[in-house]
């Protein structure tokens, strides 16, 4: 373990940190859960920022916390392009409430250290809760769960805390993982994204989740491959899992619309470098992900029809009480696929989802190895395996295209023929003679249909 910065101040903790968050009911029982119980505490929370939300939209927590007695300031950040549920954790002691600002701009990057002052930072939030902790002790890892409950405060508003963190301090990640699938075993669950301060800063503001779009990536070319892949994976599921409080919270068409698009994202990254890649193991969780891509579809398809479908119809000369049925219907369907997704998102077994999908990424165990060539591209650069890849997948597509295409005019040719023999058997037979022209003319046209219609 490296010694820690000669900074003068004294921390109670620094570390890098794994944890996963699940709501449970309130008043849940929780005893029997975990070994070594530790003594329950009372925490108060108070979170600071600048009127501007300048730490919030850096991926920056700034609290002072009371615990039993003792002041603590703690800061947190994530990074862009790391773990989703990973983060660096800072800790000192505090004789009273007010920060730390040399500590605080000691951890911060440049261009925040100069917006952060006495008179910047004020409080925006608190938060009270009481904590009971267990302790999971195996050969392989060390995990704690806590178990909160309280409430946030801001501006005279209020909203629950009733939660379980999962944190690993210290082993493997599967057998944590392990521990958190046992969990979810158990306990009746779902997952929770947001923390505590993201609740709070909404909560402040009286708003609910926004819909998030997608980070913009960058894969330097000369990038190693796994170095690669990793980024990219990380980059999809921390897109899909953004968006998960706007999707389950609000339901808004943009939210719904966003984790769609990382869910295509994501399962296309995995479709690309599926040569390299071990996927016997994961079939079940990438069904699971297109069932949840299939099932907001409906609420989307919904959307798309409302905002850019009716509008046209309605202009054409639909008429008020067609449009108002139209209207009144697909609203209802969309409320009843929404609700289906929304039960799908919140349940257990998508927290397990996320869990499991998580470990995956971050295991990095996904890479074959099995023949020489797998061992040779993984010391190669990205390059080296994307290129050729997106051409043969490039004229892959033309000739589906290709394809496409034929099949769209055999349709029209069909379509066309199948017109004509509907028209020669509706034409009158004015005279003697013409009953025979019509028989023929039918007859003539009828194998042109058939060969259209014939499948390849």
């Amino acid at each position: 373990m490296g010694a820690e910065p000669n900074d003068g101040f004294r921390r109670v903790l620094v570390s890098s940190e794994t944890e996963i968050k699940f709501a449970v009911e309130k008043g849940r029982k929780t005893e029997g859960v975990g070994e070594g119980t530790l003594r329950p505490s009372t925490y108060e929370t108070l979170y600071f920022d600048t009127d501007n939300l300048d730490l919030r939209r850096n991926r920056v927590e700034l609290c002072v916390r009371r615990r039993d007695g003792q002041v603590i300031q703690k800061i947190k950040t994530r990074q862009a392009n790391g773990s989703l549920i990973g983060c660096q954790s800072h800790e000192i002691v505090l004789s009273d409430l007010e920060p730390n600002l040399e500590h605080a701009r000691a951890l911060l990057a440049p261009d925040l250290r100069d917006v952060i002052s006495p008179s910047a930072l004020k409080p925006q939030f608190r938060t009270r809760f009481s904590r009971i902790s267990h302790q999971f002790a195996t050969d392989s890892c060390i995990t704690r769960a806590s178990f909160d409950e309280g409430c946030i405060e801001a501006t005279g508003r209020s909203e629950l805390i009733s939660e379980v963190e999962f944190k690993l301090k210290g082993g493997r990640l599967n057998s944590y993982t392990q521990e958190c699938l046992s969990f979810l075993a158990e306990v009746p669950a779902a997952l929770l994204i947001e923390s505590k301060a993201a609740r709070g800063y909404r909560l402040a503001a009286g708003e609910l989740p926004h819909a998030i779009g997608a980070p913009h990536l960058v894969v330097p070319w000369n990038l190693p491959l796994p170095q690669a892949i990793l980024r990219i994976l990380r980059q999809g599921f921390q897109h899909f899992l953004d968006n998960y409080p706007a999707v389950t919270l609000a339901g808004k068409p943009e939210g719904i619309h966003q984790m769609r698009v990382a869910v295509r994202r994501l399962l296309s990254a995995i479709r690309m470098f599926a040569p390299l890649l071990r996927l016997e193991d994961t079939r079940g969780l990438f069904q699971a992900l297109k069932t949840i891509f299939t099932q907001l579809g409906g609420v989307r398809e919904a959307d798309v029809f409302i905002s850019e479908t009716l509008p046209p119809l309605a202009a054409a000369g639909l008429g008020k009480t067609l449009e108002s049925v139209l209207r009144r219907e697909i609203a209802a369907f969309r409320a009843a696929a929404y609700e289906r997704a929304r039960t799908e998102l919140t349940s257990a077994e998508f927290a397990r989802l996320v869990v499991q999908l998580n470990d995956w990424i971050e295991s990095k165990n996904w890479l074959k190895a099995d023949r020489p060539i797998d061992a040779l591209l993984v010391e190669r650069a990205a390059e080296d395996f994307a290129v050729p890849r997106i051409r043969a997948l490039h004229a892959k597509l033309l000739k589906q295209g290709a394809k496409a295409l034929r099949d769209a005019r055999r349709l029209a040719s069909h379509a066309h023929c199948c017109e004509e023999t509907e028209i020669c058997r509706r034409a009158p037979v004015p005279g003697p003679g013409s009953e025979d022209r019509h028989r023929k003319a039918v007859k003539a046209a009828q194998p042109a249909a058939e060969f259209a219609w014939a499948p390849q």
